[in-house]
């Protein structure tokens, strides 16, 4: 936080911690019960935004943005 200049930012970074103490146990879990040495749910989270900005509620695209979308 204390890098974080704008408070918009520190907003964003106090909720994502909050998300991830509030869900700390469950992901132990699930790291603990995998067999194979990859951990990491970028997957699930990169479905989740493409979800959320293609098709449930749709959003306008600037051609920059759906560039930097599509580069991903």
């Amino acid at each position: 936080m204390e890098v974080t200049e704008n408070t918009g930012k520190q907003k964003a970074v106090e909720t994502s911690k909050n998300y991830i103490l509030g869900h700390w146990t469950a992901i132990m879990t699930g790291v603990k019960k995998r067999k194979d040495n990859i951990h990491c749910s970028a997957e699930g989270h990169i479905s989740h935004i493409f979800a959320d900005r293609f098709s449930s509620r749709p959003l306008g695209w600037s051609k920059v943005g759906a560039d930097k979308m599509a580069g991903w």
